[in-house]
This record gives C-alpha cells, sequence and structure tokens, in this order.
C-alpha cells in the first residue's frame, strides 16, 4: 500500500526502518558479487559482520538478516 500523504507509515515499517539504518550492505564489483554487511557496533563504529555472494543473499528473505 503506497503511503499517503501527511500520514506515519504504520509502527512496524518505522521499527524497521530504525533497526535497518544501524546496517548497510556493499556489493563488490567481483565475479560473485560479493555482499559485506556493516552493522554498527556497540563504540559507534561500523564493523563488517558477513560476506557472501549476491545470489546467495537473494535467496534469503530480508528478516535472516535483521537483528
Amino acid at each position: 500500500m503506497p503511503d499517503r500523504v501527511g500520514q506515519s507509515p504504520p509502527p512496524q515499517t518505522l521499527s524497521l526502518r530504525v533497526r535497518c539504518s544501524a546496517q548497510y550492505w556493499v556489493v563488490d564489483r567481483d565475479a560473485a558479487q560479493t555482499v559485506t554487511l556493516h552493522r554498527l557496533s556497540g563504540d559507534g563504529t561500523y564493523e563488517a559482520r558477513a560476506r557472501m555472494p549476491l545470489a546467495w543473499l537473494l535467496q534469503t528473505a530480508p528478516t535472516d538478516h535483521l537483528g
């Protein structure tokens, strides 16, 4: 359902956005298109937490990588 002008997103969506803001993905330009997940650590820096081929990542559910 598209966002309506002037209305906030449902609470579940807002929660998901907040949790995702503490991580980001980088896709390398190698043959496997290796994806690296970086998460915000307790000291305020980002650390590489996981590496996997893009094809494998696309076979998983987004919730598998939130945490």
